[in-house]
């Protein structure tokens, strides 16, 4: 299965992002979407799991602040402001919430806000975060996670100039 994973688009939904999530089949925004065009747009290219950031508008307050979910045999959990950070230091700050995700067996934990990438694994769970993916950044990017027979792979993928955009 083909994931797309996406954050902080800020309302604009630009045709390279578009273009990079063709193909997958779930699509994934971890949060500050920016306006319902994005999320219709983002529809159209496949099923979609989103979650409410930071700086949404009122017509978005409806969205969940995190989402667990299952696709493919793994747990996903979603949530917008994480902070990536070494291993014994997210320890020492999120013990509770790290324990609390094995609990549940959480595989993946999605997170934006940080407009970081980021890709590591901590003790067997996926921690990522796509980047950012709309159209204020010198560095854009988002994620693409492939699951097959239950082992994941994650790769970012950096976006191009929004040249030709779709704002939305």
């Amino acid at each position: 299965m083909r994931i797309g994973v996406v954050s902080d688009t800020h309302g604009v939904l630009g045709a390279d992002v578009v273009e990079a999530l063709r193909g997958c089949e779930l699509i994934v925004h971890a949060g500050d979407v920016g306006s319902a065009a994005v999320l219709a747009g983002l529809e159209a290219i496949a099923p979609l799991r989103v979650i409410r950031g930071n700086h949404e508008p009122e017509e978005l307050a409806y969205l969940p602040r995190s989402l667990e979910f299952e696709a493919a045999g793994l747990r996903f959990y979603v949530l917008h402001g994480f902070i990536s950070m070494p291993r014994e230091r997210a320890r020492s700050m999120f013990g509770n919430f790290f324990r609390r995700l094995a609990e549940r067996k959480i595989d993946v934990l999605i997170f934006g806000h940080t407009h970081i990438p980021y890709n590591r694994r901590e003790e067997g769970m996926l921690l990522f975060n796509p980047g950012f993916a709309g159209a204020s950044a010198e560095h854009r990017e988002l994620g693409i996670i492939t699951v097959e027979n239950g082992s994941t792979a994650a790769v970012h993928v950096p976006l191009g100039q929004l040249g030709e955009e779709r704002n939305t």
